[in-house]
């Protein structure tokens, strides 16, 4: 089964590190990629800009509407995200529990792998069967498993 897990921090608190502390994870961070690309775990992931370089668009009745910034002022925001393979959502947990922020980790199955639900609604794979090839374009940090570069910060000896 697939499942996505979301990587949630406080940006701030991120900020206020010592350069030593921030780089000590990305290095966990880059070993934890590493350890689940080795398990055969992995299927993709991805490192987010900041928040404020967020849009949100909003469509009711057939009009979007694009505002600048997050859609909501919350202490955490979305970092980033892995999709992984596991047999249930227990070794999910398990998996997505090793990831060496501080911060919240959900984790959510995906649907199957029809490109539609019956409604017509895209699945959670046929979304990311659309933009994954725009995340992992020549300018995206974004790694898969083929052994692209890594999805999160680099490390400051590469």
């Amino acid at each position: 089964m697939k499942f996505l897990f979301m990587i949630f921090h406080d940006e701030g608190v991120l900020d206020a590190l010592p350069k030593g502390e921030m780089q000590t994870l990305v290095d966990s961070a880059l070993d934890y990629d590493e350890e689940i690309r080795q398990s055969g775990h992995y299927i993709v992931s991805n490192a987010l800009q900041r928040a404020r370089s967020a849009r949100t668009i909003r469509v009711r009745g057939g009009k979007a509407t694009i505002t600048d910034g997050p859609f909501a002022e919350t202490k955490e925001q979305l970092g980033g995200f892995f999709l992984i393979e596991a047999k249930d959502m227990d070794e999910a947990c398990a998996v997505a529990a090793r990831f060496p922020r501080p911060g919240s980790v959900p984790s959510r199955s995906a649907r199957s792998r029809s490109s539609s639900t019956p409604s017509g609604i895209p699945t959670v794979g046929a979304f990311f069967a659309s933009i994954v090839p725009h995340l992992c374009g020549r300018r995206s940090r974004c790694s898969s498993s083929a052994g692209r570069a890594s999805p999160l910060d680099a490390r400051e000896d590469r």
